[in-house]
């Protein structure tokens, strides 16, 4: 996913904030007891990440050296292997390490390599756990495991129309919010909502407000795994309403103008996964992560679903309403 102003990814692998979202998480009181790391001077750190989503499963490891490195291209040799409980081991290729930024919150602050599958793990299955292993060439080994997320869905999809890139869709009247819900998602400690609204610049331009995004990407979070509202669009966009966006967001508290419409995605996301990101920034003595990975190296092992859908506030036959 694509970066707007201050670096921000999505974790759809589209484009999103996961950083963003994983912080208000612990600004919001998750309360932790385990031991948090600092980075360490000569280390591998394994960014790994497993996601189930409408199409298929992807599986991607982003591999970069501490800041100091004495031997930082070690990483573009390694081995990497998922093993799914109960089946055989799978060997992600190395890819170009573009490929893992798209779903990485967070630019490495070396030269990484990526290792990523997109058909090889695609019998595994919503909640079953995976373990992981990375050999490096001098036989340093990492080691982590993590459960998939178990399988959810967006409230109401079955009475929507099936919409573009395949999401069910449903017409929700101009100046109207949302209250988007979604079922539960076995083993989420949180879900970060990811939406990109379309036509803004020409929609709002007669009430005299600018906006020279189109899409403008927005993110919303759920606080906790048993959080599984959100109003939309007037709760997303929490992390923009300091910076430049701050007008249109207000022109958004009461919903989307004529015109316009949006891709929503609702992300649910791991213990592991949010340990990892839910640090940055908040210690004065430096970056700390809370890794779940053992062996030679430190990082994380998480696990992701996704589930989208699509808002347009122009009626078409064949569209519901997504107002009951």
């Amino acid at each position: 996913m694509q970066f707007l102003g201050f670096p921000r990814r999505c974790v759809s692998g589209v484009t999103r904030s996961a950083l963003a979202w994983a912080l208000a998480l612990a600004v919001a009181g998750c309360e932790l007891t385990e031991v948090t790391l600092a980075e360490p001077s000569d280390l591998v750190v394994a960014e790994v990440l497993i996601q189930h989503s409408d199409t298929g499963v992807h599986a991607s490891a982003l591999l970069y050296t501490t800041q100091g490195s004495k031997d930082p291209d070690r990483v573009r040799s390694a081995r990497v292997v998922l093993t799914p409980e109960g089946g055989k081991p799978v060997h992600l290729p190395r890819v170009r390490h573009t490929v893992c930024l798209e779903s990485m919150p967070r630019e490495p602050v070396t030269e990484p390599a990526c290792y990523a599958s997109n058909t090889a793990l695609a019998h595994v299955r919503p909640g079953q756990y995976v373990d992981l292993t990375i050999t490096l060439p001098d036989g340093a080994e990492i080691r982590g495991s993590t459960r998939t997320i178990g399988d959810f869905e967006v409230a109401a999809k079955e009475r929507m129309a099936k919409g573009p890139r395949g999401l069910p869709i449903c017409y929700l009247p101009p100046q109207t919010t949302l209250a988007l819900a979604w079922t539960r998602a076995a083993g989420a400690w949180g879900y970060v909502i990811e939406s990109w609204i379309y036509g803004l610049p020409d929609a709002l331009a007669p009430e005299g407000i600018a906006i020279d995004q189109d899409p403008l990407f927005l993110t919303g979070v759920s606080l906790s795994a048993a959080d599984t509202t959100i109003v939309f669009p007037s709760q997303v966009g929490l992390a923009e309403r300091l910076d430049e966006d701050a007008e249109v967001l207000l022109a958004l508290q009461d919903g989307l103008p004529e015109g316009s419409s949006a891709i929503i995605y609702v992300v649910a996301a791991d213990r592991n996964f949010v340990r990892w990101f839910r640090g940055a920034s908040f210690n004065p003595a430096g970056t700390e992560r809370i890794s779940s990975l053992t062996g030679d190296g430190f990082g994380y092992f998480g696990a992701t679903a996704i589930r989208g859908l699509s808002v347009t506030t122009v009626a078409s036959p064949g569209v519901p309403s997504c107002i009951e």
